[in-house]
């Protein structure tokens, strides 16, 4: 979990944080930055395209102790720090990483370019300043990184019947499949600068907020981002005592994270209040609707998981938070930004399956 804050806290926290009050606070007139708008270009398209053949490539493994070249596909474990603390989304284990895909910060696949199988070394790299995720933007994280495997991929090549396949018969040649990549990255880039905006929100308001929560419920919420870490690493394959012994490296950030939470949820909860924001049950069905279409998956089987799981509190607090910071955002100020050379870039994610065809 990361400070993206439209994770609710559990609801037995947030009924005992409601009866404390209803603080009024000004949430209108917020400073935010203006977003920038940078248009997507051929060769972001063809840079796309290419990841996209890197991930169906066929693997073989290098032989052993050659070094590892841009192109390959290195399996890795890697662990972050800054300051020497762990962060939030910097470990993961048997991470297959293709070098010079750019899916990583700038210098982190490159450190590992040289390396062999079975080699450890420590890199210094730095986040760029427009980082997705604010609170890592300009800071210099070290990480160990260790590579498992090496393997060389043998792209497909480019023609129609691989844009039919990538596309699962969505489109019939690679002039449509450019055109449907297009549209689809500018729809990313938009998503991604509403939600640095919204973040920036998150922060204006919580430093209108004088509120904070008691150290018992920052310590319940603490341990709810444990546990919710050490089960979505055992889904991930890891082992239970290697994912525990993460998640414990990681406690630390989560306190700052279930403060966060706690103290957000809290503001949620206020301006819905006034602004008379309610979610019904009937939106909640629309939106694990659209969760099955997504995933492909049966509307009634998603609306089974979650009652099974007790998460449609969950959600329905996660769409109030983000129309409340949906009214925040449509009334605050935009003001121009000082320009930022750095390119945004994605951040270190666990390991999941190979990347999906975005």
């Amino acid at each position: 979990m990361n400070k993206h804050l439209l994770t609710s806290t559990l609801l037995a926290v947030a009924i005992t944080a409601a009866s404390c009050g209803d603080p009024k606070f000004d949430y209108k007139g917020l400073k935010l930055p203006k977003p920038r708008v940078t248009p997507i270009t051929s060769t972001d398209v063809d840079r796309f395209i290419d990841n996209l053949r890197v991930q169906v490539g066929k693997p073989s493994p290098l032989e052993p102790g050659a070094k590892l070249r841009k192109g390959d596909r290195a399996v890795i474990d890697f662990a972050g720090t800054i300051d020497g603390v762990p962060f939030d989304g910097g470990t993961a284990v048997a991470y297959p990483l293709v070098l010079g895909s750019g899916s990583m910060i700038p210098g982190f696949e490159e450190g590992i370019v040289g390396m062999s199988a079975g080699q450890s070394k420590s890199i210094k790299v730095r986040f760029p300043i427009d980082y997705q995720e604010p609170s890592l933007g300009g800071k210099t994280a070290v990480f160990k990184i260790t590579v498992r495997e090496g393997q060389n991929l043998e792209k497909p090549p480019l023609n129609d019947d691989f844009a039919k396949q990538i596309s699962r018969g969505g489109v019939t040649s690679v002039s449509a499949l450019r055109t449907a990549l297009r549209e689809q990255l500018s729809q990313d880039r938009m998503r991604q600068m509403e939600q640095q905006l919204r973040l920036k929100a998150v922060d204006e308001l919580m430093n209108r907020f004088t509120w904070r929560p008691s150290k018992g419920a920052v310590k319940a919420e603490t341990e709810r981002l444990v546990q919710q870490h050490v089960q979505m690493a055992i889904q991930r394959g890891a082992k239970p005592d290697v994912a525990s012994q993460q998640a414990e490296a990681l406690r630390a950030s989560y306190t700052q994270n279930a403060t966060r939470n706690l103290v957000f949820s809290r503001i949620a909860r206020s301006i819905a209040k006034r602004e008379n924001i309610t979610v019904t049950d009937m939106e909640l069905e629309q939106v694990a609707q659209q969760m099955a279409k997504s995933q492909g998956q049966d509307p009634a089987g998603i609306m089974k998981y979650l009652k099974e799981q007790k998460l449609l509190d969950t959600m329905r607090s996660r769409i109030l938070e983000d129309r409340v910071l949906a009214i925040v955002v449509e009334n605050s100020v935009m003001e121009d930004a000082p320009a930022i050379k750095e390119p945004a870039t994605k951040r270190p994610k666990p390991a999941e399956s190979a990347p999906p065809a975005r």
